[in-house]
């Protein structure tokens, strides 16, 4: 059971204890305006928020007992950034992962297939990562992630078991969608959010937050990256911390081979 649906019962039945106590006036009808507020603030909160798991499964982070961490790039391939992110990464000797828009997957199939080759793993992050992708119904976001494995299918040669949601936003439709297709959803523990904040402001937050566990994510689109690779893993080094690929942080397969050849 979801925590959605245990949610759903806790305030159900919330919802019928504080009706018999208004009606008996032991409290007043605020009381059920304060219940329905904090249940939206909840929901609220589950859609946007990829650590409290409310309507799915959704695998943050590795163990914090061990000093093993992970990289994930978000938003590519993008034909500027990503080599130089590759050619970063290949200097320091770092396996990450890359959770790929599938359009772009079909634009730049080359670059798709150079991440692959170099070792890092691919992952589904839709297939055109537009804002109503959390609105669509259930088969259209099927369809969808299926689209953006089909092109990394193609470009690669395996189809990704990873799924990042876009913008990090899930809900019982983006769930029912990825437990049909059988994959599994991936969130971060470390967001740096390095698209919006400068170089300088996101090395500041990782060293005050970077631990044991932490799967980070960046973004391969944006060049204030490439900052932040040259500080990061020195420093996570220096730490002691131990960077592995994100599947054997978090001890998932990542990737199927092809029942057969696409025609």
């Amino acid at each position: 059971m979801s925590r959605f649906a245990i949610l759903n019962m806790l305030f159900i039945a919330g919802a019928v204890l504080t009706g018999y106590l208004v009606f008996s006036g032991f409290t007043s009808w605020y009381s059920l305006l304060f219940l329905a507020l904090a249940y939206l603030l909840i929901l609220i909160a589950g859609v946007s928020r990829v650590d409290f798991e409310l309507f799915m499964d959704i695998e943050n982070s590795g163990d914090n007992r061990y000093n093993k961490i992970a990289l994930s790039f978000d938003d590519g391939p993008n034909p500027e950034i990503t080599p130089e992110v590759l050619d970063k990464l290949a200097r320091y000797g770092v396996k990450a992962a890359f959770f790929c828009i599938g359009g772009k997957v079909e634009e730049h199939q080359a670059l798709a297939g150079r991440i692959h080759r170099e070792g890092h793993i691919l992952g589904n992050h839709s297939f055109y990562h537009k804002n109503d992708f959390p609105f669509q119904k259930v088969e259209a976001i099927k369809e969808e992630l299926q689209n953006c494995n089909r092109a990394i299918a193609r470009a690669c040669g395996f189809e990704p078991l990873f799924f990042r949601p876009p913008f990090g936003v899930t809900n019982p439709r983006i769930a029912k969608a990825v437990k049909e297709l059988e994959m599994t959803t991936i969130g971060w523990s470390l967001r740096t959010f390095d698209t919006a904040k400068s170089p300088e402001k996101v090395i500041k937050k990782l060293r005050k937050k970077l631990t044991g566990g932490d799967l980070i994510l960046l973004h391969d689109n944006h060049p204030g990256v490439l900052e932040i690779l040259d500080f990061l893993i020195p420093y996570a080094e220096q730490q002691g911390l131990e960077f592995v690929r994100p599947d054997g942080l978090l001890a998932k397969d990542g990737e199927r081979a092809l029942v057969q050849k696409e025609k």
